[in-house]
């Protein structure tokens, strides 16, 4: 794996990161925009903090934009300096390149896209995984301010926008199993190796894992183990992880581990070669404590109005021009509400933008459903 774009030869979380945070400095270099990695971070931070910040970044660009509520930020804690963001865009990304602070935010605002559109393909098209199966999940406090335009670039039809966006990681990590794993290098041809030897050694990598588990306090059916073979042909300088089933190996189903790893090699890059040698390299097990689930319950039915009410409106620019956005407390959303895009939708923690000929529609829990059509998806 790589992280940062090192390579990184230890097991970790699977993380593609990109530097495209609400601090990440928009500057011209040479003639060209580029938005991060470097970042203003939290102190100064962007130029419309009030902290002393000057450089322009891509939470300057949302707020010069309309996107995001000066007065509303951080549900209202904390007041933006409007002037301030449209000084840093002026000055760093419009004057070099000849545009007026409307079309320099944008210009940010399409090279922050690009860049996690890119970063998004590394985590499907480059694994052999076609982004319109699947429905973007923003998430953090902005991630669903260009999760619309990222949908367009990856031709991706849904979006799904949960509740609480800006807490979600801390929520999951509160929701995750405890997970130890073990690894043994043994380099095998699975055509001649011995199923009873092979158990053995996934055996004596098991042991250890549940009695740390059942130290931890797990026991019975929340403890899980999970075998794997990372696996290659033979010359590659790089393997696949392929499954093992539990319980006793036997001679037939190592041959059946080898036809695994000729699919898997087909999943990921689109060919194998079942006539090459495949070994072995790195045996894996994975002791998993399961952690009791919190229970996410549907929305409480209340007497909501059958079209939701907007709370006000504002200008928010869109690449073509301005256009009046009908702007939605996210709170006031009830199940089986509908908007048309454009229009924006503002919680605490997080801004929803809806952008033109898209719709959103909330879900029993609360959740939102954003549609991309057929057009805006296909849109250059």
């Amino acid at each position: 794996s790589r992280l940062a774009g090192y390579p990184v030869r230890v097991p970790q979380v699977d993380v593609h990161t990109i530097g495209a945070g609400g601090g990440s400095i928009a500057r011209v270099v040479l003639g060209a925009l580029k938005v991060g990695p470097e970042s203003a971070g939290a102190d100064p931070g962007p130029a419309c903090y009030r902290r002393g910040g000057t450089l322009c970044t891509s939470t300057d660009a949302a707020v010069t934009l309309g996107y995001i509520d000066p007065n509303y930020f951080v549900g209202g804690e904390m007041t933006l300096d409007v002037e301030a963001a449209r000084r840093a865009v002026r000055t760093h990304v419009g004057k070099p390149l000849d545009m007026d602070e409307a079309q320099a935010a944008w210009a940010v605002a399409q090279v922050q896209v690009a860049n996690m559109a890119a970063g998004t393909r590394e985590v499907s098209v480059v694994r052999g995984h076609d982004p319109r199966e699947f429905a973007l999940l923003p998430f953090g406090g902005a991630g669903s301010l260009y999760a619309g335009l990222i949908a367009e670039d990856l031709r991706m039809r849904r979006i799904f926008v949960p509740r609480n966006p800006s807490v979600l990681s801390a929520f999951g990590m509160l929701l995750t199993d405890v997970k130890y794993t073990r690894a043994a290098t043994r380099l095998m041809d699975p055509a001649r190796a011995k199923g009873a030897d092979v158990t053995k050694l996934f055996a004596d990598l098991e042991a250890p894992l549940v009695s740390q588990l059942k130290a931890e306090g797990f026991a019975g059916k929340d403890v899980r183990v999970e075998r794997a073979c990372d696996m290659r042909y033979r010359g590659q300088a790089f393997e696949i992880r392929v499954p093992v089933p539990n319980g006793k190996l036997t001679d037939k189903s190592l041959a059946a581990l080898a036809q695994a790893f000729h699919a898997a090699h087909h999943a990921a890059y689109g060919q194998s070669a079942p006539k090459e040698a495949v070994e072995i390299v790195n045996l894996r097990v994975t002791g998993t404590g399961v952690i009791k689930k919190a229970k996410i319950e549907p929305l409480p039915r209340t007497k909501a109005p059958a079209k939701p009410k907007a709370k006000g409106t504002r200008k928010a620019y869109f690449g073509q021009g301005w256009r009046a956005c009908p702007v939605y407390e996210r709170d006031a959303l009830a199940p089986g509400h509908r908007l048309a895009g454009p229009a924006i939708v503002e919680e605490a923690g997080a801004t929803i933008v809806v952008f033109p000929r898209h719709t959103l529609s909330v879900d029993k829990f609360g959740n939102l459903h954003i549609a991309v059509p057929p057009v805006a998806a296909a849109r250059d």
